[in-house]
């Protein structure tokens, strides 16, 4: 292969500078061609400075470079030297550099942006601690919903295991100072084995009775007021239910039977019990939830 042609002149621009740093180098067109994995014709087109003859401004730009420091020169300067003749960019870049502005925390868009980033904190906060308080606080129907169950079970252990009737002391001491047996009544004794059907609502004043004839033993009467909902299980001597059910809030109940009446009743703060021309406050014979306690004819006694 033949040197580059000389018949295109070497003028300003970077081919003369690099063909005079080949020569210097005792480097033929053959061998940078090889190196650079050019062709004898790019490498001629670069040092004749005739650019057309290249695939581009970028693809020159690269091969400049390469051949610069294949060279040892300085490729920025071999850039700018090509730009100046090309016309690709100016050839001397500005000197002063317009200072970015800088973002601070008076920018509207920075402040805008920390605002919503603190609300949604806020918000997020609120909800973790609405969802903590109603998981953690018992909701006023759920404890409603305890009572009942616990009453519900204290009656079915009544029921399996009816407590004995009280015997008071003034009874105790008539029994005592009697010497001869009772007289055998003729009169027939009632059937307790059913018991008398209760309505499941019963009106505002009401009054219930036992089953047994009122002739076969004295009856008295029992006054149950509901200051709240609470459940009531009232038995008289024979052990026939008197009441037995859920009695809604403000109620009056009159029970009539033969004493001693044994009461049991759920939520006793709510109850009060009229007996004798006495009232008593169930509270008074409170067990934990409930209260259990007997009615004689002259005295009243708890469980």
């Amino acid at each position: 292969m033949s040197e580059p042609s000389k018949g295109r002149a070497l003028g300003a621009g970077p081919g003369q500078k690099l063909h005079e740093a080949r020569m210097q180098a005792r480097l033929s067109a053959e061998q940078v061609a090889e190196t650079l994995n050019l062709s004898i014709q790019q490498i001629a087109a670069l040092e004749e400075n005739d650019f057309a003859r290249l695939p581009g401004p970028t693809y020159v730009r690269g091969y400049l470079r390469n051949y610069a420091q294949l060279l040892g020169l300085q490729p920025e300067e071999i850039i700018e030297s090509y730009a100046s003749v090309n016309g690709t960019y100016p050839a001397t870049r500005p000197s002063t550099l317009t200072p970015e502005r800088e973002v601070t925390t008076r920018d509207g868009a920075v402040r805008f942006a920390t605002f919503l980033v603190v609300g949604i904190l806020i918000l997020l906060a609120v909800v973790w601690w609405q969802g903590r308080s109603s998981r953690s606080v018992p909701t006023e129907s759920a404890i409603q919903m305890q009572e009942q169950s616990t009453d519900a079970k204290a009656s079915v252990e009544q029921t399996q295991t009816p407590p004995a009737p009280a015997i008071s002391a003034e009874s105790a001491d008539v029994a005592a100072s009697q010497s001869s047996p009772p007289e055998v009544s003729e009169r027939p004794v009632p059937d307790v084995s059913t018991e008398p059907p209760v309505a499941d609502v019963l009106p505002q004043d009401s009054t219930l009775t036992s089953s047994q004839p009122a002739a076969a033993r004295d009856t008295a009467q029992l006054i149950l007021h509901t200051r709240d909902t609470s459940w009531a299980d009232v038995r008289d001597a024979s052990g026939n239910k008197l009441l037995y059910m859920l009695v809604p809030a403000g109620r009056r109940i009159t029970l009539s039977g033969v004493p001693p009446f044994t009461v049991f009743v759920g939520n006793p703060e709510g109850v009060g019990v009229e007996f004798n021309g006495k009232y008593l406050d169930a509270a008074q014979f409170k067990r934990g939830l409930v209260a259990r306690f007997t009615l004689g004819a002259t005295a009243s006694a708890g469980n």
